[in-house]
């Protein structure tokens, strides 16, 4: 499969990237090689693979989500730099 500087700019602006002169020159032959990896990969046979819906599988960090008491307001409060009754105090943004 060739790469021309066609398919380059055609990728350029697709990432919104601007490729000019020798730059896009230089890049057909790396396109080329990230295409043979693809190309590579295509020969892999993945017939008995179970297909993956999440990297991670470890999901014992997470707690269920279940209902609990609220916080006592005191407790809240005192995570406040600065409060006012009930509230907490931010800088005024206009």
């Amino acid at each position: 499969m060739g790469v021309t500087r066609e398919d380059i700019e055609y990728t350029a602006r697709l990432a919104k990237l601007k490729v000019t002169g020798d730059s896009a020159d230089g890049l057909i032959d790396s396109m080329a090689e990230i295409l043979g990896y693809f190309e590579k990969l295509q020969e892999l046979s993945t017939e008995n693979v179970t297909p993956t819906t999440h990297p991670e599988t470890n999901w014992g960090s997470v707690r269920s989500d279940e209902p609990s008491a609220p916080l006592e307001l005191e407790d809240v409060m005192k995570n406040a730099p600065e409060s006012s009754e009930e509230h907490f105090v931010v800088p005024r943004v206009l």
